[in-house]
């Protein structure tokens, strides 16, 4: 049965029950999660419910799982799985062959607590906060291009490990500190003039801060991120859509996208603005989660604070979609006491429009269920308003129709 016919059943349904619905409304239950973040916690996960989102981050990694509290069939990851130095080659973003420093995430201790408070803005705030001292291993040998530091795997006295051929281990490089935090409300904050809104109880910003202990020994540092699906249903791979200009581009996770044994790396274009995203999308092309960034990163060295850019590149690997954030690095002024890179992404839902619908139908039913007159108008109102997401969701469902293929891993989708 297509998702047009089920929805009309249930339009149909609603009709004939409408009175039942009416007359015996204490048989109706709302399901709603509490209208302002809640926290829990266990021995391995921190866990924050909202109206709109239910989210769980790993204690021992920053790996986070995220859904809608109703939809318990997709389930969104968004893992940061490294922390890769290299020597760029001319674009500023992060090739492969470019690396020669690296840092697995989940080999590191983290730490964390997290915090309550209240604003008179955006109400409610939830805070998680996670830092780890990471050391990075060499990955090649040392190379003509210098960074701000010297050539890669330079033993001075910032440097350990042992000579010869086994790799060079930096250790203490860095700290690393992620800050998860939702909203109430909607909250806002700016980054080089711009404004970005943050969706209350439906997004969250996630601030990484990278602080240097010393100095790096390369020119670019990349962040590389795991995006994929689970429990996907009737799916047997993940889809995303990529936001680049005016028109969506469908990626699939499925193939691992190689050629002559090299990796290949697609550029990260944005014609569409200063924030960026991607969606979490069904084969279709319905779109239920998001990962979103801003083109800018804040950085800090004592009192002095500047702006700079980010550079994007993606690839898939044959199960996830591997996305990259690079950036440039400065060099360390000794007389300054810390040096910080600031990024600011953010992850959420796109709430279902037909759920949403019902939802809001039956509790305007409880609260209004004494006036038969309003209920008359009500009941019209929301067979108008189901039948409008059929047509909607229906013509979500058959965008695939539309799709123009470029690649063997690449779709434009209504490309004009």
């Amino acid at each position: 049965m297509t998702l047009q016919r089920k929805l009309l059943s249930l339009l149909f349904a609603l009709v004939i029950f409408f009175p039942t619905l009416w007359f015996n409304s204490n048989s109706i239950t709302l399901n709603y999660v509490s209208a302002v973040p809640i926290y829990d916690s266990s021995a391995i996960t921190h866990s924050i419910y909202c109206e709109n989102i239910t989210i769980k981050i790993d204690k021992d990694k920053p790996s986070i799982s995220f859904s809608h509290p109703k939809d318990k069939d997709d389930i969104f990851m968004l893992q940061y799985t490294k922390l890769i130095l290299f020597n760029d080659t001319g674009d500023a973003r992060f090739q492969g062959k470019e690396a020669v420093y690296t840092c697995n995430l989940s080999n590191a201790i983290w730490q964390s607590q997290n915090y309550i408070s209240n604003n008179e803005t955006h109400g409610k705030e939830l805070k998680i906060v996670m830092h780890a001292i990471l050391d990075i291993i060499e990955l090649s040998k040392p190379t003509s291009r210098q960074g701000p530091g010297g050539p890669p795997g330079d033993n001075n006295q910032n440097h350990s490990g042992s000579p010869g051929n086994k790799p060079n281990v930096i250790q203490n490089a860095l700290e690393l500190k992620f800050q998860y935090v939702i909203t109430e409300k909607n909250s806002f904050y700016t980054i080089d003039s711009q404004t970005i809104t943050l969706l209350g109880e439906t997004e969250m910003k996630i601030d990484i801060s990278i602080l240097p202990k010393l100095q790096l020994p390369a020119t670019h540092m990349a962040i590389e991120q795991t995006l994929f699906q689970q429990n996907a249903k009737n799916e047997n791979e993940d889809y995303f859509n990529i936001y680049e200009g005016e028109h969506p581009l469908m990626v699939r996770s499925s193939i691992n996208e190689t050629q002559n044994g090299q990796e290949i790396m697609h550029q990260y274009t944005n014609t569409q603005g200063p924030r960026h995203h991607l969606c979490y999308s069904t084969g279709s092309g319905l779109e239920k989660g998001f990962f979103s960034w801003v083109d800018k990163m804040l950085t800090k060295q004592g009192e002095k604070v500047a702006y700079s850019n980010i550079e994007t590149s993606y690839r898939t690997d044959g199960s996830s979609l591997k996305l990259y954030t690079s950036f440039a690095l400065f060099s360390v002024d000794p007389a300054e006491e810390y040096m910080e890179y600031i990024i600011d992404p953010s992850i959420g839902i796109i709430p279902d429009a037909f759920k949403e619908t019902i939802d809001k139908s039956i509790e305007y039913i409880k609260n209004h269920r004494n006036s038969i007159s309003l209920g008359i108008v009500f009941g019209i109102f929301t067979s108008f308003a189901i039948v409008i997401t059929v047509v909607y969701l229906g013509k979500r469902e058959n965008d695939h129709l539309n799709l123009v293929k470029l690649e063997h891993n690449r779709y434009y989708k209504n490309r004009r």
